[in-house]
């Protein structure tokens, strides 16, 4: 087997943390998923891994510092049996953006909001780091809101398969597989809204992140209307839109987006309780804001500044 290691990126189990040395590779089967209630079904998708940690038994296999991949989706099944259910419904909505619809991500080239967190994350870095994580790092090579490190080790992690030129984990942010203190920059770019355990992840980013280390996040920017104003909205559809597209305008104000059609004809069914096809239910909400501020400095880390018009925050590890 590959050694797992290079200078700067630090393999760790992802279940018990344990760093992965390469000296213990005996193939491991991935454990079924289990779920009470529900049958699980057989399919081609559980091959056999290269390793397993010599802490807890877990599979992994590991392609020198390139690769990383382990059974995560099981993991997730036992951490919230329930709510793996829908996750995993607007999960499958994302492989299908992902596998059709990669120019519609937002690592792509040319977007506002994209050139305003590269320069936003550029204002708010105290150092050059060394090593940097993405969290949700998209399908393309290099996303385009990713600063320019030229001598930094770079770590993309996403639940799907992606061209990412650098380090790539095949995972999820509630379990990473990485060494503690061992990442100087982690980045969230419209990722957080997509956790299972959303306060999971952030401790996780905490465990990973030195101390004096940065986060940056980028999530959704929500609509300030006051509830007034909410009324008149509502007011003007009534009195003023034309009643042949009264039920529309409403349902595209008030009701959550049941399904969405692509021009390229794809469609997308919202899961049970979510907002839209994709996004973590609360993420769609007002409190949304101050969850994901509360969890992030729970786990250890300090705001340092914010671009609220954009939905941008930059915060530094304890």
């Amino acid at each position: 087997m590959e050694c797992l290691l290079s200078d700067a990126i630090q393999w760790a189990c992802p279940r018990c943390h344990t760093v992965l040395s390469g000296e213990h590779s005996a193939a491991a089967v991935a454990p079924q998923l289990e779920l009470a209630g529900y049958v699980i079904h057989g399919s081609s998708a559980l091959g056999t891994y290269d390793a397993s940690c010599p802490g807890c038994g877990l599979p992994y296999t590991a392609r020198g510092d390139k690769r990383f991949e382990y059974p995560y989706r099981q993991m997730l099944a036992q951490i919230a049996p329930k709510r793996f259910l829908t996750w995993s419904a607007a999960q499958n909505n994302g492989y299908i953006s992902y596998a059709l619809m990669k120019e519609s991500s937002c690592s792509v080239g040319g977007r506002p909001d994209v050139e305003r967190f590269q320069a936003f994350m550029g204002e708010h870095l105290a150092t050059v780091p060394s090593v940097v994580l993405d969290l949700g790092c998209g399908p393309l090579a290099t996303p385009s809101y990713l600063p320019a490190f030229p001598d930094a080790e770079l770590i993309g992690l996403d639940p799907f398969d992606s061209e990412w030129a650098g380090g790539f984990v095949q995972g999820a942010g509630e379990f990473l597989p990485l060494a503690d203190d061992s990442v100087d920059l982690a980045i969230a770019a419209t990722s957080l809204d997509h956790t299972l355990d959303l306060k999971r992840a952030a401790g996780e980013l905490a465990r990973v992140v030195r101390g004096g280390g940065s986060l940056m996040v980028w999530d959704h920017v929500f609509d300030r209307k006051s509830a007034w104003q909410r009324i008149a909205d509502l007011g003007y559809i009534v009195l003023r839109v034309p009643w042949s597209q009264k039920w529309a305008k409403f349902r595209e104000n008030y009701l959550r987006e049941r399904v969405r059609v692509y021009d390229n004809g794809i469609v997308l069914w919202t899961p049970k309780h979510y907002a839209d096809p994709f996004h973590e239910p609360r993420s769609r909400r007002p409190s949304w804001e101050r969850k994901l501020r509360s969890a992030i400095e729970a786990a250890g880390f300090v705001r340092v500044g914010g671009d609220p018009v954009w939905g941008m925050t930059a915060y530094r590890r304890r």
